[in-house]
């Protein structure tokens, strides 16, 4: 089939809006699929449930409230003195850090340390699955993982909060 450069270059345009459109169809459906199965997920890929300790940003935190009707995959947190909203991929059930753990981090590949669920049986990753996607367009996701390394370095050392 022959069309001009105007032609195709509009076609080309219209089939990538459609698979962007179509791309976030699919995440979507995925979400609401894994959520009925496993619940709200952290960012390890464990069930949060109502009443857990886990850790956000360098803190101790209790889960309150998991979700709404408008934000399913939100969490409420509480500790002594505060409460705040974050993403479920946001926080984890994990340890405190250690520099032990920092240096395991350190050595993964990016798709390993944010999580991303290997894809097809090859060595290739669905970025759906990972916990960088979402602020995906910001930072590339090794620029995002370098900042995380360095966030938790500094906290552990004392430098930052």
């Amino acid at each position: 089939m022959g069309c001009d450069k105007t032609a195709c270059s509009e076609r080309v345009t219209a089939l990538e809006m459609e698979n962007t459109h179509l791309r976030r169809e699919l995440f979507e459906l995925r979400e609401r699929v894994r959520r009925q199965a496993d619940g709200v997920l952290d960012a390890d890929g464990v069930p949060i449930r109502e009443g857990d300790t886990v850790r956000f940003d360098g803190d101790e935190w209790y889960v309150s409230r998991i979700g709404s009707e408008f934000m399913p995959d939100h969490v409420q947190l509480r500790n002594e003195s505060r409460m705040t909203y974050v993403w479920a991929a946001q926080i984890t059930h994990a340890l405190l850090d250690s520099w032990e753990r920092l240096e395991e981090d350190a050595a993964q590949g990016v798709c390993e340390y944010a999580g991303a669920q290997p894809y097809g049986g090859s060595d290739a990753h669905d970025c759906d699955t990972c916990r960088f996607f979402k602020g995906h367009g910001k930072a590339p996701c090794e620029q995002q993982m370098a900042h995380d390394l360095v966030s938790r370095a500094k906290r552990l050392a004392g430098v930052e909060r």
